[in-house]
């Protein structure tokens, strides 16, 4: 339960940048959940923005890892006697054989 002591303890240390997580585990270990101050934050029960949090309110994406893949020329920039595939090495075959 959010009481006037711990609403000021709690701010104050959002004020200087604590996310949280390290205000549960340094001053409440086992008696405050972090989900609890980040639901009050949310919900306005602080008069604090939501840029305290080191994120910032952000939601975030993960980021794509992968690189892109560019390898080859595109089929349409292809010279047109590949199309006909005439010669060897122009052929697209499958190969297995299953039993």
């Amino acid at each position: 339960k959010l009481t006037s002591a711990l609403k000021e303890a709690v701010q104050e240390k959002l004020g200087e940048t604590w996310s949280p997580e390290q205000i549960v585990g340094r001053l409440y270990p086992g008696k405050l959940s972090f989900k609890s101050i980040y639901r009050w934050i949310y919900n306005g029960l602080f008069d604090l923005p939501l840029t305290v949090l080191r994120q910032k309110g952000k939601r975030q994406k993960p980021r794509e890892t992968r690189g892109r893949f560019n390898i080859g020329t595109p089929i349409s920039k292809r010279p047109k006697e590949v199309r006909k595939r005439d010669t060897f090495g122009h052929w697209e075959v499958d190969t297995v054989i299953s039993v």
